[in-house]
């Protein structure tokens, strides 16, 4: 939008922008100058800020039905990641949880 347009319509602009959320890009001689964008208000904590973004499905604090072994994908990458001297994790001797 020109700058002289905007210019008169700068209060129905800001009507419009603070109802529909729109951007509107002021220019001069053709070259972008301003942006008129709404305001949004930042939440002040980051606690909440997925609130129902989610779906809790089930019961998620029982135990697994199974347990769980790595496949063979994984127990490669277990023994590339283990550190020079120790036993790969894949290879440790496996303990049983009761």
């Amino acid at each position: 939008m020109k700058a002289g347009e905007f210019k008169a319509k700068c209060l129905e602009l800001m009507d419009t922008v603070a109802e529909t959320g729109a951007t509107i890009v002021i220019t001069k001689r053709g070259t972008p100058v301003a942006r008129l964008v709404p305001v949004v208000d930042a939440a002040s904590s980051i606690f909440g800020f997925a609130r129902g973004a989610f779906e809790e499905v089930g019961d998620i604090v029982a135990p697994v039905a199974s347990e769980w072994r790595p496949n063979e994908v994984e127990l490669t990458l277990l023994d590339r990641a283990a550190p020079a001297g120790l036993p790969a994790p894949a290879r440790r001797k496996k303990r049983s949880i009761r």
